[in-house]
């Protein structure tokens, strides 16, 4: 070997160039929970994907709370919308990650009967303030 800084510098560059980026990482799963004290329709759209709906045998009585739940695996970004029956005293939406609330929205009484809400995935770890 002539030179073994040379080899030592190429060795970190490639391991540097082809090691794992935090995009390859897998994602932990999200959950998306939407609550109302009355019946709901919506939907949601994954990564702009197709349009799942939210209704029916989906949304279940738990108590005195109508509820859907469903958790996605790998995504980048999700859109919910909900419409709120007009009796609806409310209707909320929540994204749980790793088990944690990252984010809500809630529609009460008074105004729209839809609700709608963008996640992003790992935007509760960005420093942007909103």
């Amino acid at each position: 070997m002539k030179n073994p800084a040379f080899y030592i510098f190429f060795v970190l560059f490639a391991a540097i160039l082809f090691a794992p980026r935090c995009s390859d990482l897998p994602k932990d799963p999200i959950q998306i929970r939407v609550l109302s004290d009355q019946t709901f329709t919506g939907h949601y759209i994954v990564d702009g994907g197709p349009t799942n709906s939210i209704g029916g045998a989906d949304v279940i009585l738990n108590g005195t709370v109508w509820e859907f739940n469903v958790e996605i695996e790998e995504l980048d970004g999700v859109e919910v919308l909900a419409t709120r029956d007009a009796a609806s005293t409310y209707i909320k939406i929540m994204i749980y990650r790793d088990g944690n609330k990252v984010k809500e929205k809630q529609l009460d009484a008074a105004g729209s009967l839809v609700l709608t809400l963008e996640y992003t995935y790992d935007e509760e770890n960005s420093s942007a303030e909103e």
